[in-house]
């Protein structure tokens, strides 16, 4: 079994794709560009480089392959798609924003990104590291012709994808199953909400930290949304996202607060002089810019903590 500490020094990359703006209104996933910006926001506070797009088009594929010529073998690699995916033959395929002319599965299979053949080429690439493999995809996907009153009798969430490297798979909701638009409840988006407040947990093991994820979406839905994890981390099964000193810790947090307050004082210098407001986008930024801060000035605290209080006395 392999410990945690011996990932501690790896390089950790991510990959995160949100894809929103789809041409048919019900296709539209509200929230993906939000929840891929916040998770890449999240994952580099804990030292993650992050590449992050959104609203590919058929150029999706190419933007995967030049992200895995960049992996170094041995190291942390997580990959996050949120956005629309189609179930054919048994193969899930991740469709692009352009996809006015997808109107049959062979056009989807033609047009979309095979989830199963983007794993193998990132675990290939990665064949002595972690893995981790996110698809929050939990509604059905329309052709531009398809009637929405026919969706009984299309093929539901995606199918269970295998692999022989270690790999952790996640899907927002169990294979073959897909969640309602309850945009009164937001159901549709709450393994993203769990996922972004769990995913930078200090020293908690990668299959520890899913299982909480799962167990809380599961209860906050009523057992209506049912996460399907597939653990093929074998001996790294104890491997964590983020684990550090104490005293990086405290040294990686001041960092970071210093480069976010040096971002939230060049918005400010953008803003017209004179006109006492901000932009939308600009207020949207400040507002997570805040919540990153508070969030490491608590984690530096806790870290300094526990420092002074275990050192010995004198």
């Amino acid at each position: 079994m392999s410990k945690a500490s011996d990932f501690s020094s790896r390089p950790k990359v991510a990959l995160i794709i949100g894809n929103r703006n789809y041409k048919r209104k019900e296709n539209r996933v509200k929230h993906a560009a939000s929840n891929a910006r916040q998770l890449r926001d999240v994952l580099q506070t804990i030292n993650f480089r992050v590449t992050l797009h959104v609203d590919l088009q058929k150029e999706m594929l190419k933007q995967v392959v030049e992200f895995i010529k960049t992996i170094e073998d041995g190291s942390i690699v997580l990959f996050y798609y949120c956005g629309q995916c189609r179930q054919v033959d048994g193969k899930n395929y991740l469709i692009p924003t352009d996809d006015g002319r997808i109107e049959s599965d062979i056009v989807a299979s033609e047009m979309g990104a095979n989830a199963a053949s983007i794993l193998r080429r990132l675990t290939e690439k990665n064949e002595s590291g972690v893995n981790i493999f996110i698809l929050d995809c939990v509604k059905q996907y329309f052709y531009n012709r398809q009637s929405t009153s026919n969706s009984d009798r299309l093929p539901k969430g995606l199918k269970t994808i295998t692999s022989s490297n270690p790999v952790f798979i996640q899907f927002a909701c169990g294979a073959g199953k897909i969640v309602s638009n309850n945009r009164k409840k937001n159901q549709d988006n709450l393994f993203a909400e769990h996922l972004l407040k769990n995913i930078d947990r200090e020293d908690v093991p990668i299959i520890d930290m899913f299982q909480e994820i799962t167990e809380n979406v599961t209860q906050e839905s009523r057992g209506k949304q049912q996460p399907f994890s597939m653990n093929g981390l074998h001996q790294y099964d104890q491997v964590c996202l983020y684990t550090m000193s104490d005293e990086e810790k405290i040294n990686d947090c001041n960092v970071r607060i210093e480069e976010l307050n040096d971002e939230s004082e060049d918005i400010a210098s953008k803003q017209p002089q004179g006109s006492g407001s901000y932009s939308l986008a600009a207020s949207c930024r400040l507002g997570e810019i805040r919540a990153l801060i508070h969030k490491l000035k608590i984690r530096r605290q806790n870290a300094i903590y526990r420092k002074y209080s275990t050192l010995p006395a004198k």
